[in-house]
């Protein structure tokens, strides 16, 4: 074979290569391109999009069926415990919650101790606040004759959030946050309500001022006392809606 037919064969073996590898890619990226894509299937994403701008934002954003479920039966289970600080000493006063259907809530006793009734078998998460400290959420599994249960209050964080329309401030209004305890303030004349005493929760966020629509959003609190969450809630006005409630 002639040294000229050796080159000629052996640039035609590249050129086939160089062909298959890019089929080969095409290929991958077609089949990369129309892999379908379940809801849901992808990790959480953070952001920090102010909750005002997602609140605006959430009528162009597909809804889900809200899920109602019912009440738990009442149990026969008791569970008792105590709210202590970081030197281990009792707190008086503290609320505690626990994430029944719908959420229990007992304020503690002079000596920290507090019992919730009714439960039954399952697992549960328990909370607790005061002042401006947070315990939990603790996890217990609930059997006939459940072990106390120590709630250690530490310091916590604080939620501020600025409530606006038209770019001005809206006094009065309340704001709800909840988790299976309720932290609840009215804001100021400057438009600002400031929760204390709040955890590590993620959890709906609520505001209500009359003569405006109310605004709900979801809200990560970090529960760290050196720097507050804050956000900013802007407010459109409402219309008033009336009706007749008849029977069959």
């Amino acid at each position: 074979m002639s040294t000229r037919t050796k080159l000629l064969l052996a640039l035609f073996a590249i050129a086939a290569a160089v062909l298959v590898t890019r089929l080969l890619g095409v290929w991958g990226g077609t089949a990369k391109a129309v892999a379908p894509v379940t809801q849901g299937s992808a990790a959480p994403i953070k952001t920090t999009t102010p909750v005002a701008a997602a609140a605006s934002t959430s009528s162009a954003m597909p809804r889900t069926a809200e899920i109602a479920y019912d009440d738990d039966p009442t149990g026969t289970i008791r569970l008792e415990g105590q709210v202590i600080d970081a030197k281990d000493q009792p707190v008086g006063g503290a609320r505690v919650a626990i994430d029944s259907n719908p959420p229990k809530t007992v304020v503690s006793e002079a000596d920290g101790s507090f019992a919730l009734d009714g439960l039954i078998a399952r697992d549960y998460a328990l909370e607790a606040t005061a002042d401006a400290g947070y315990a939990g959420p603790v996890r217990v599994r609930l059997e006939t004759k459940p072990e106390p249960v120590t709630l250690r209050i530490k310091p916590a964080g604080t939620v501020e959030v600025v409530v606006t329309a038209e770019d001005k401030p809206v006094a009065g209004a309340t704001v709800e946050f909840r988790s299976s305890l309720l932290w609840s303030a009215q804001t100021g004349p400057d438009g600002v309500a400031k929760l204390t005493g709040v955890g590590p929760v993620w959890a709906p966020l609520a505001v209500i001022a009359e003569g405006y629509s109310p605004v709900a959003t979801m809200l990560w609190s970090s529960g760290d006392p050196a720097t507050p969450t804050r956000v900013t809630i802007a407010l459109a006005k409402g219309a008033p809606v009336s009706g007749t409630v008849v029977d069959e």
